[in-house]
């Protein structure tokens, strides 16, 4: 779906079913053995269709409401991209001649000042765009009841990873690389998402970790190859990911 019609208004329900070829049909709503209308695993929804039907009538929804931001902080991460690239190029430019005069030297402080902030600005959006693509999907997992086995061998798979898991691991990466900088060799726990983002980025590291290259965000590298810079590529590989999960 184009991210400029997105931009403008959520999309709706049936246009993501048809545009993804999802299967809703069967929806109803269920009873508890004792008779009461069933209530979702979190219960905060009545429950609709079995398992599957409920998840992924769950996903859509909740897809809906979040794509207008989804595909905001998307543009803003590719705008940040582009713009880091035309102020890096100015700056080798100014460069040579930033200590010639006051003019110049302003300019190269600025190009500097912009170039930083275009870089922070770009990993925090991707960032966002990871942490709420991660919060669809353990949602939708858990109101499947998948297992780690099947969330790990869903298709598509980037690096030999699944796309779920490049979601999380990215995740991760926003929410702790301060915490992975510090440490060296990573943590056990650490060193799983680690591994994640070295095969997803094809970048070889240490058996224990010591030494990665990933103690920064990161978030922008994996959206690139989550998507191939295309919104409408990583909307395509999110439900592909969800009707994998759920066969």
């Amino acid at each position: 779906m184009n991210i400029e019609d997105i931009l403008q208004s959520p999309p709706r329900y049936k246009d993501i079913v048809t545009a993804y070829g999802l299967d809703v049909r069967g929806g109803d709503l269920q009873l508890t053995p004792g008779g009461n209308i069933a209530l979702t695993v979190d219960g905060l929804d009545l429950k609709w269709g079995n398992d599957r039907v409920n998840a992924t009538h769950r996903l859509i929804q909740r897809w809906c409401f979040n794509a207008p931001t989804l595909a905001g902080l998307f543009k803003l991460v590719t705008h940040a991209r582009t713009a880091k690239q035309q102020l890096t190029d100015e700056m080798n430019r100014v460069a040579p001649i930033a200590f010639q005069n006051t003019r110049a030297i302003q300019r190269f402080h600025d190009i500097n000042n912009e170039v930083g902030a275009s870089t922070f600005g770009s990993e925090a959006c991707a960032g966002a765009v990871m942490v709420v693509l991660h919060n669809l999907l353990m949602r939708y997992k858990i109101d499947l009841n998948a297992t780690k086995k099947k969330w790990e061998k869903s298709s598509p798979q980037i690096g030999a990873r699944s796309f779920g898991s490049i979601i999380a691991a990215g995740a991760a990466n926003f929410r702790h690389h301060d915490e992975w900088a510090r440490c060296n060799p990573p943590s056990d726990q650490q060193l799983q998402s680690i591994e994640v983002i070295a095969a997803a980025l094809k970048q070889p590291i240490a058996p224990n970790g010591k030494g990665h290259p990933f103690r920064g965000n990161v978030c922008p590298q994996l959206l690139e190859v989550l998507s191939d810079g295309d919104f409408e590529e990583l909307s395509r590989r999110f439900f592909a990911f969800a009707k994998d999960l759920a066969s």
